[in-house]
């Protein structure tokens, strides 16, 4: 478990409007064959992740994530916008999680030319805490479960 920056775990509770849950749902339901569950390996920068029905996933690219009970939960975000991020239908409509935001992935290639890279091999390049759902601490950062020195402040307001 990654160290904490503050003595305590803190969670943050939804901002989440009650009104607008069936609309969650059906995008839950449009989107539970893409989330993924996200590994962290003992190496310090290295990930991997498996789809729900257990087959091993590719990290590339932009995702939401969610992080609750110690499980970090993700989807792709499919558009340019950080309106496609749907953090309360991502953690199952969890109240509280331990972070929430948006991380980016790249796939880690080997120097040596020999070496293929393995579908189980993924870097952190950065991650944030944009998420208007819950809308976490920046200094809680650690609780994501990504190195922190890869945090990044989002550059618009949510």
């Amino acid at each position: 478990m990654p160290k904490q920056l503050t003595s305590e775990k803190k969670t943050f509770k939804s901002k989440f409007d009650p009104s607008m849950s069936i609309l969650y749902k059906a995008e839950l339901e449009r989107r539970k064959n893409s989330r993924v569950i996200i590994k962290r390996h003992k190496s310090k920068n290295k990930f991997s992740a498996k789809k729900e029905n257990g087959e091993l996933a590719i990290l590339n690219g932009r995702y939401a994530f969610i992080t609750v009970n110690g499980e970090t939960r993700a989807w792709p975000i499919v558009s340019t916008s950080h309106n496609d991020t749907c953090h309360f239908a991502l953690s199952d409509f969890a109240q509280l999680v331990e972070y929430a935001g948006e991380v980016t992935f790249s796939r880690y290639i080997s120097k040596d030319k020999k070496k293929k890279a393995k579908p189980d091999n993924a870097q952190c390049e950065k991650f944030d805490n944009a998420s208007g759902t819950y809308r976490p601490d920046a200094e809680q950062k650690a609780q994501a479960g990504f190195p922190v020195e890869k945090y990044v402040a989002p550059t618009f307001k949510f």
